[in-house]
């Protein structure tokens, strides 16, 4: 039996970076981006700033973010996280001490497929 590996992408504090990304698994933005991005799982860390539009399984908001995301699974906003801009999403999280000053639309089950 093989075991699958998972495979992380990062994007380090001192980076900036415009375009378009497409990665599988797993990429943590710590630096920052502008542009388009798809793929699995997303973290903007506490440092990350993207301005983007975004299609994603799940994203994790500790940093800021501005533009349109729409994930097909979760979204949670960290507590030192800043989400602007519009929200498409099956569910949403916002810890205490985050901001979400955005359009939210929630997708049922069957429209997130």
């Amino acid at each position: 039996m093989s075991v699958k590996k998972k495979k992380i992408s990062i994007l380090e504090e001192s980076t900036r970076l415009k375009g378009t990304v497409s990665f599988d698994d797993k990429m943590i933005i710590n630096g920052s981006f502008e542009g388009s991005i798809t793929g699995d799982t997303l973290i903007i860390g506490e440092y990350g700033v993207v301005i983007a539009d975004i299609k994603a399984g799940n994203v994790v908001i500790g940093g800021r973010f501005s533009g349109e995301l729409r994930t097909v699974k979760d979204t949670l906003v960290l507590h030192s996280g800043i989400c602007e801009g519009k929200v498409v999403c099956r569910n949403i999280v916002v810890e205490p001490g985050g901001v979400l000053n955005a359009e939210v639309i929630r997708l049922s089950i069957k429209d997130s497929g």
